[in-house]
């Protein structure tokens, strides 16, 4: 009886330490913008339906699912739906801001996998100041929307349409962040590498797999912030996520369970000598 006590009060604990660190979250897309980059100045013919509407077209982000193990962020994924498919269409970088405090902690940069880091208040969220570098779209160590694929996406009057070399022509959201690109005022550190997913037609998800760490550290933060979009930045991810943070009545079951597991050992070991 006391053997199966025992194993009870060890499977009960291991139960409750799993649950207590291992925590999926959904998260939702109900933004429009980024906070302070709705209605660039070329999107002047736009700008209404820019700020007003959740997506313009297609992609439709749907939200996704954040992986938290043991105080530390293991996964993205991002949930999207394509009611037509553009190959010129690519995903943008992932950015995560620790505390939900507008600066960028992290950014896991979608083409080569890398993680980047950054110090505290380093990596401002910015805002749009109708001036980028028409040339290139940089602003603010962003590149927008619209510029990302070496031509001009926003067609030759800035109207606010993507136009392609074949003279194909679509509705996108402009002047928006999309990619990380250093303007050479920030000094990121290299935390390693990520398995980026693919990112295709119809129903799918763009994944964030950060196997070759141990995780990003969410250091204590009880909340961060996701954002994302597409290079056209028709629909675009900016979410407060919460972090997981244990119950009491979780801790106490836990707490209780260790300490019953103590006296079981001990007491095994006494009738072991005796």
């Amino acid at each position: 009886m006391k053997k199966v006590t025992f194993i009870l009060v060890l499977i009960t604990s291991l139960f409750f330490w799993g649950n207590l660190f291992a925590t999926p979250i959904n998260f939702s897309d109900t933004a429009n913008y980024w906070p302070g980059w709705g209605g660039g100045v070329r999107t002047w013919k736009h700008s209404i339906k820019d700020n007003t509407e959740e997506h313009i077209g297609t992609p439709d982000i749907k939200g996704g699912q954040v992986d938290i193990n043991n105080g530390e962020i293991n996964s993205v994924t991002i949930d999207y739906y394509n009611s037509a498919y553009y190959g010129d269409v690519t995903p943008g970088d992932l950015f995560i801001d620790l505390g939900s405090d507008k600066y960028w902690d992290y950014v896991i940069q979608s083409a080569s996998g890398t993680i980047l880091g950054f110090g505290t208040k380093e990596f401002a969220l910015g805002t749009y100041d109708k001036n980028p570098n028409l040339n290139y779209g940089y602003d603010q160590n962003y590149q927008l929307s619209g510029d990302c694929d070496g031509y001009d996406g926003s067609g030759p009057a800035f109207t606010g349409v993507w136009q392609n070399p074949d003279g194909r022509t679509y509705d996108i959201r402009d002047d928006h962040p999309v990619l990380y690109h250093n303007s050479g005022s920030l000094n990121p550190r290299t935390l390693g590498s990520a398995s980026v997913g693919s990112f295709d037609s119809s129903v799918g998800s763009h994944s964030f797999m950060f196997s070759n760490l141990a995780g990003l550290d969410l250091k204590g933060y009880d909340s961060f912030t996701i954002g994302w979009a597409v290079d056209c930045a028709n629909d675009v991810l900016y979410e407060k996520v919460p972090a997981p943070v244990p119950e009491p009545g979780t801790m106490m079951l836990l707490g209780i369970g260790l300490m019953l597991i103590g006296p079981l050992m001990r007491k095994k070991r006494g009738s072991k000598e005796s």
